[in-house]
């Protein structure tokens, strides 16, 4: 689903990327539903996500990846 940026607005925001802001309240809701399982490998591709990032001295995370992990992600209309 993608929701524009202001109403009437052109920019439209493609979700099948993992925003690191948004993942903590991903996780709550898998929990609070009862998804364990789903929760846990959430968390393991996020642990991925750190752990890339700190063993190749790359920096902080990225805002966001995509939900394949990939680390390049382009904007295009």
């Amino acid at each position: 689903m993608s929701l524009p940026e202001t109403i009437g607005g052109g920019r439209n925001w493609d979700y099948r990327y993992t925003w690191i802001r948004d993942s903590s309240f991903t996780l709550f809701a898998f929990l609070k539903l009862g998804f364990k399982e789903e929760a846990s490998q959430f968390m393991a591709f996020l642990k991925e996500r750190a752990l890339e990032q700190h063993s190749s001295n790359a920096g902080p995370l990225q805002i966001m990846y995509g939900i394949d992990g990939r680390h390049e992600l382009e904007e295009f209309e």
